[in-house]
């Protein structure tokens, strides 16, 4: 219901579950005394319905203000390229084979500004030192100059610079996502900080090398340590590019655009998955961060769902599970400022929680008083 979940852009999502418990908490009273024949708890039912009034009216102002932002500011062209290869693909030596099928792909996304490859989509390896993505031998894509892509990559930092072989053993590995332009020119690169555990590392290696034989086949990716823009001056466009499941952190999406982000883009593989509800669960999740920053939120999947989310929270369109399709459309540039939980973070949910702390040893030590 679209009015309650405005007020994300207030506190984050911890403001609608304060809402959410001060509700279900006064309704539980209210049943409780009603059971009794007790008088009902008028003050705490006339903050709970202040609270739903407020909310909904909040909710209602901030979709029509939105909306007329949303309709006023610059507008980006952009195609995201859903290629729909299983999880075991990328694994089976077919690594050519997934890049020509993104690489055909892109050929139909003429009319856009920026084109966007989920998560590892080319599956070379590339050197950080490197300034240059072989994108007309690993893209394919030299009719569309003037474009720009987003592509997820691997990249690799040699710890000796010097070293005259470069091995598993010797570098630092990332799991990266690249921003070119048609000619291959890497405009920016931004390394995956938030990793997935027990899939791209195994925790304590470093101190005990030995856990590593657990799970051979988990990744062995370093983290990075910067939250990298992806800048396109000539069509104003400052990106957040978040991977994977980072689009679920409130703060994470929350710190971009602190930055100065205008538009959150998400490439993620979620075929690992499989063919169950939670690729569904992965975008619903993800929807927040869009209302929360005010912000449009583009979404692309290997498998799906791949999805533009407009700053309101709505679903503007999206794909379907397990589809080899392109998905389309058209955002607005928000640079209208920031919102206030963009400013504070989470301090709302913080300071909720030293008050329940000092309340509940403030109702312990009169307990002890009247012992």
């Amino acid at each position: 219901f679209l009015p309650i979940i405005q007020i994300y852009d207030l506190f984050g999502i911890y403001c609608l579950s304060f809402v959410i418990v001060v509700v279900n908490v006064t309704l539980m009273r209210v049943i409780k005394r009603f059971k009794l024949n007790a008088l009902l708890p008028g003050e705490e039912l006339l903050l709970s319905f202040m609270l739903i009034v407020l909310t909904l009216a909040y909710g209602y102002f901030r979709i029509a203000q939105v909306d007329a932002e949303i309709a006023k500011s610059p507008k980006l062209k952009v195609g995201m390229v859903q290629a729909n290869f299983d999880f075991l693909a990328k694994t089976e030596n077919q690594e050519k084979t997934v890049t020509d099928k993104h690489k055909e792909m892109s050929q139909d996304l003429k009319n856009v500004d920026l084109i966007i490859w989920p998560e590892t989509s080319i599956q070379a390896w590339f050197s950080n030192d490197s300034n240059y993505l072989i994108v007309r031998d690993e893209l394919g894509v030299p009719e569309m100059e003037g474009k720009y892509f987003i592509v997820g990559g691997m990249s690799y930092t040699p710890l000796d610079p010097d070293a005259e072989v470069i091995t598993d053993d010797n570098i630092i590995k990332y799991n990266t996502a690249f921003l070119t332009d048609s000619n291959g020119i890497i405009l920016g690169r931004y390394h995956k900080i938030k990793l997935l555990l027990f899939g791209e590392y195994l925790p304590f290696t470093k101190y005990i090398p030995a856990i590593k034989n657990i799970s051979p086949a988990t990744g062995d990716f370093t983290p990075g340590d910067e939250l990298d823009l992806f800048v396109i001056e000539d069509k104003g466009v400052r990106i957040a590019p978040i991977i994977c499941y980072e689009d679920i952190i409130p703060s994470f999406s929350r710190q971009f655009v602190a930055k100065g982000a205008n538009l959150i883009v998400n490439i993620t593989n979620d075929a690992w998955f499989g063919k169950t509800i939670a690729p569904y669960q992965h975008l619903l999740i993800s929807i927040p961060r869009a209302v929360e920053t005010r912000r449009f939120l583009l979404r692309s999947t290997n498998t799906g769902i791949s999805a533009i989310i407009d700053p309101i929270g709505r679903v503007v369109s999206k794909t379907g599970n397990f589809e080899q399709t392109n998905l389309e459309g058209e955002v607005s540039l928000m640079n209208g400022g920031v919102t206030l939980y963009t400013k504070i973070g989470d301090v709302f949910p913080i300071a909720c929680s030293f008050l329940w702390i000092g309340f509940a040893v403030v109702v312990r030590l009169r307990g002890k008083n009247t012992a």
